[in-house]
């Protein structure tokens, strides 16, 4: 199985517009969870923080994962630095 990195926008729309918790409780409490813990579903720190201004219960569940979250590590950020050489803009910089 191939790890799957998302993105805020795709947390957001799989909890609000295509499987929301109390439609399918048990993609949030126990598949994703799964995949989190077997590290094959993850994503960039910043998602975590995106999430502040998004949905509370979102958020809140979030909390309970943070383990997903992940700091980009070495090599990362070296194939960051040549996407913004070539895509200068499309990463918001802190």
């Amino acid at each position: 199985m191939q790890p799957l990195c998302v993105d805020t926008s795709f947390l957001v729309d799989l909890w609000v517009e295509y499987y929301p918790p109390d439609m399918s409780p048990e993609l949030w409490n126990k598949i994703i969870p799964d995949l989190i813990e077997g590290g094959y579903f993850f994503a960039p720190h910043e998602v975590f923080q995106e999430l502040s201004g998004k949905e509370a219960d979102l958020k809140k569940w979030a909390q309970q994962y943070r383990k997903m979250f992940r700091k980009p590590d070495l090599e990362t950020c070296i194939h960051l630095k040549e996407i913004l050489k070539v895509c200068p803009g499309s990463v918001d910089r802190f």
